[in-house]
């Protein structure tokens, strides 16, 4: 998971270096007002990185899943490869 986390630091660094081309093709394409654009686009972009990086690998842990009644003789598990 380390590569991942360069992986996405790098590209938060890339969205914050460019904030205000990326806001101004966001404010051309949408026709939302600048601080639309910075706040919708480029904050919930930067914290979805923050959260995946904090998180993520926990998420991405493989786990066991309950069943229903119907396939409790069997067991679910989940390993994102």
């Amino acid at each position: 998971y380390t590569q991942r986390r360069i992986v996405l630091r790098t590209l938060q660094k890339y969205v914050l270096d460019n904030m205000e081309t990326i806001s101004r093709v966001c404010t051309r394409d949408s026709g939302k007002p600048q601080v639309d654009a910075v706040l919708g686009e480029i904050l919930t972009t930067c914290e979805k990185i923050r959260c995946i990086n904090h998180w993520g690998e926990l998420w991405l842990q493989p786990d066991y899943r309950p069943t229903s009644y119907i396939m409790a003789h069997k067991t679910a598990y989940v390993e994102y490869v």
